[in-house]
């Protein structure tokens, strides 16, 4: 009988012609950075930055914007992060993401879940998927964070047995959905040795890349340590800016009737990808970038509001409907485009909401 005929019965029994498409490898979700449909291992020590890499490129992706200018492959789906504990951190880290990159919450396809889930019972991870599927959600890309407090009572990272209950319920997962979706865990690095990921070395082995978070001045630097579908690249580095996420509440005294305001300070840190020390390094930088039309016709607007607004600062909007009118761009590239700006220094984005000249807007060409 023909295999292709036997196959049908026994679709694990894959002929020359299948073996030879599947060896064409997946698609990327990130341009050789991380695979569709992977599962993905990010780890660290405590304190390392972790969490602030895996997040800033969670909402890259929300936002269906280009990450590291890397092209993504979203197609208008979600981000999900599960997170364990910390409810009022995570919000505060995605506020300060969304000021710093002058998004709006209504531009990005993101939604957390509270945790923390015990990915090794069957029941939990029904139950993320039922809350998707009720939301209508088809995620792109899923974190978890971290691995240790989201993999239930008595989790044994030493344990072969217990890791590979996780490994097979986060496939389980993956197999629900109606689309590919990568898998993101963040871990942590072992007592004894810092280097390498906590636990049995089967987690590892099962997983498409891995990166490792090693803390550095002012930010930390993200080194892929294995890459099974291509080149693991050059090492990434980040900076951790403060933004200011503080909020003026109105009061009222009862008594009185007096009103009152009252500010709560708050800040949070985002990762951004260091920019280099000189503008003769911008100047290179952004030369050996895919400078596309949208982001030249960026350019050209930045330069007019400087030259409009000196270095005072000036309304999202106007940048917006400079982009539209004057070269026909949607809302929704000029965002990306506002974004990759910020990201490079030539516009800055203010935590009132406006922007304003960045201190490479002349810098480049």
């Amino acid at each position: 009988m023909h295999l292709d005929l036997v196959r049908k019965v026994h679709p694990q029994l894959m002929p020359l012609h299948v073996l030879r498409n599947a060896a064409a490898g997946r698609p990327w979700l990130i341009e050789s950075l991380q695979p569709e449909g992977s599962l993905v291992l990010t780890y660290g020590a405590y304190g390392s930055g972790k969490s602030f890499y895996v997040l800033d490129k969670a909402l890259h992706l929300a936002c269906f914007e280009n990450y590291l200018d890397r092209q993504v492959r979203t197609e208008g789906r979600h981000s999900i992060y599960i997170y364990g504990e910390g409810a009022d951190g995570v919000a505060a880290r995605v506020e300060a993401w969304c000021r710093h990159h002058g998004v709006a919450e209504d531009e990005i396809l993101f939604a957390g879940y509270q945790g923390p889930v015990n990915l090794r019972q069957r029941a939990d991870v029904d139950g993320i998927l039922g809350a998707m599927s009720d939301a209508r959600i088809s995620p792109a890309h899923i974190v978890i964070d971290t691995l240790a407090v989201n993999a239930g009572a008595g989790f044994d990272e030493n344990s072969a047995k217990d890791v590979g209950d996780l490994l097979l319920n986060l496939r389980y997962l993956q197999s629900k959905l109606v689309a590919p979706c990568s898998i993101e865990l963040v871990h942590h690095t072992g007592k004894a040795d810092a280097k390498t990921p906590r636990g049995h070395s089967a987690l590892p082995a099962a997983m498409d890349a891995i990166f490792s978070i090693k803390p550095a001045k002012q930010g930390f630097t993200v080194s892929c340590v294995k890459q099974r579908d291509g080149d693991r690249g050059a090492d990434m580095n980040f900076d951790l800016l403060p933004v200011d996420t503080s909020k003026t509440f109105l009061l009222m005294d009862m008594d009185t009737c007096q009103e009152s305001q009252v500010e709560h300070k708050r800040e949070s840190l985002v990762a951004i990808p260091r920019l280099p020390d000189s503008a003769a390094q911008t100047r290179n930088i952004m030369a050996g970038e895919k400078i596309t039309a949208g982001r030249r016709a960026g350019i050209e607007v930045a330069k007019l509001l400087s030259d409009r607004y000196g270095d005072d600062s000036f309304p999202v909007a106007e940048f917006g409907a400079l982009m539209a009118e004057g070269h026909g761009i949607v809302k929704q590239t000029a965002s990306g485009v506002r974004r990759w700006l910020v990201d490079h220094g030539v516009l800055v984005s203010n935590p009132n909401g406006t922007l304003q000249p960045g201190p490479h807007i002349n810098d480049i060409n």
